[in-house]
């Protein structure tokens, strides 16, 4: 079953029109698009009926009973939205100002609800395009072709500052009105968070009042920086246009053979089917077997056994400063004093390399067995070593009888993992292999049979 994302209408709920039916869909928790087909509708009309009673998750439009609530609100003629409007959900809010849709919404010149989204981008990508034109025809001979123009774009977005991001329309006015007010370069551009920093949004209402005092700090701040990056659109620039450069094309590209496939998956049924199987993998793992050289049921722990006591090197402060910095999530949550529930390491033992990176932190949320309690299963929090772990334990013993479990791990209990693992500070677990030998039958008697699971 995929991961489902709670959505937030609670701040909506005062534009909602005094639609029983509707406020209970709206005050209620609303999963994913899950409920909404579009496939039987058969003309606009239909349609339009279609999203009146319903709210949308994703994706919004200006036919919602929330919209036709806002604009007889407001007494408005009519609705003007545009494309990012309707490519967001209803409960979106804008990352610069934080008002949400409803409060986004005004009247415009012709008295119409206006609800405007736009995609702001820092400017130094265009900068880069026209210094490499400009560069490119200064020459008697021009050089540059179409690699080397590929070229300038890709580095371009090296440059950036900040993504590409959706934020309301008086936002992406405030970055040029600020810009004017306190003279910046006109090629810099301020991201979504400093924009939040100097504006002061109010509901319903535009264009933002501009804070000119924090927004000239911020430009005075970035200012050294932003030289450096101007310096380097320079060079780019003069890479590009004398063909000097290093792009190489391929003919395709993985992004656009994973594009092809992915649409091929998706017209064909094969996402359909997939979710149908309940196959986590996605529809390319019912295309092949993906684990076709997995050895034997119990070589996860077979090939460490004679590495058991040996342990990694410790990472430095530096490289925990740098883990913090690049890939902190767990561990900031998770805090200083933080001890894996089943193995009972501390936050820094639990620190280790991995393939992709030298140094790694995750915690990981596992289903495991848990008699006590009415469902039989809870869900504890550990380490990613000890996880792994309950993994390879719990698919050990269900391919062992070939049976099938949607969280295998629900056979494993927490005092088992915590006999037989053998805790390494940065290291993976070594692993008792005679105790796990004597614990599968047990595991194994705990797989329930298909009528307990249904």
């Amino acid at each position: 079953m995929p991961a489902r994302t709670a959505l937030n209408y609670s701040r909506l709920l005062p534009y909602i029109e005094s639609n029983e039916r509707l406020a209970k869909r709206a005050t209620a928790t609303i999963w994913g698009l899950c409920q909404v087909d579009f496939r039987t509708i058969t003309s606009v009309l239909e349609l339009r009926e279609f999203l009146r009673d319903r709210i949308l998750s994703g994706i919004d439009t200006e036919h919602s009973s929330i919209m036709l609530s806002l604009k007889t609100k407001f007494g408005a003629k009519g609705i003007r939205v545009n494309k990012w409007w309707v490519m967001t959900g209803p409960d979106w809010e804008c990352p610069a100002c934080g008002r949400c849709k409803a409060q986004i919404v005004r009247l415009d010149q012709h008295q119409f609800l206006m609800g405007l989204l736009h995609a702001h981008h820092d400017h130094i990508q265009d900068s880069v395009r026209t210094r490499f034109r400009a560069e490119a025809i200064k020459r008697k001979a021009v050089v540059a072709d179409g690699h080397a123009e590929k070229f300038a774009i890709r580095t371009a977005l090296g440059l950036s500052a900040f993504d590409k991001t959706v934020i309301c329309a008086d936002c992406n006015e405030a970055d040029w009105r600020a810009k004017r007010t306190v003279r910046t370069h006109p090629e810099f551009s301020f991201s979504p968070a400093e924009i939040r920093a100097f504006v002061e949004p109010r509901p319903n209402t535009g264009p933002h009042a501009i804070n000119a005092t924090k927004a000239k700090a911020i430009w005075h701040d970035g200012q050294a920086v932003f030289a450096k990056r101007m310096a380097m659109v320079n060079r780019v620039a003069k890479l590009a246009a004398s063909n000097t450069h290093w792009y190489q094309p391929s003919a395709t590209t993985a992004s656009q053979t994973e594009k092809i496939a992915k649409g091929i998956f998706h017209w064909s049924g094969l996402y359909e089917l997939a979710r149908n199987l309940g196959e986590a993998g996605g529809p390319e793992s019912l295309l092949h077997d993906t684990v076709v050289l997995q050895g034997s049921v119990d070589s996860w722990r077979r090939k460490n056994v004679d590495t058991a006591n040996s342990t990694n090197k410790a990472p430095s402060e530096q490289d925990i400063q740098l883990m913090e910095r690049t890939r902190g999530k767990f561990w900031a949550r998770v805090g200083p004093e933080w001890t894996c529930d089943c193995c009972g390491r501390t936050r820094y033992q639990c620190v280790r390399p991995s393939k992709q990176t030298p140094w790694v932190f995750e915690v990981k949320s596992k289903v495991l067995y848990d008699p006590i309690i009415e469902e039989g299963y809870s869900y504890v929090e550990m380490c990613e070593d000890c996880s792994n772990v309950a993994k390879h334990l719990a698919r050990e013993a269900v391919d062992t009888v070939q049976a099938d479990l949607y969280h295998p791990s629900e056979i494993v209990a927490l005092a088992d993992l915590q006999d037989l693992i053998k805790p390494r500070p940065h290291s993976p677990h070594g692993i008792d292999n005679a105790k796990v030998d004597r614990l599968l039958p047990t595991l194994i008697a705990r797989i329930p049979v298909p009528e307990e699971r249904s």
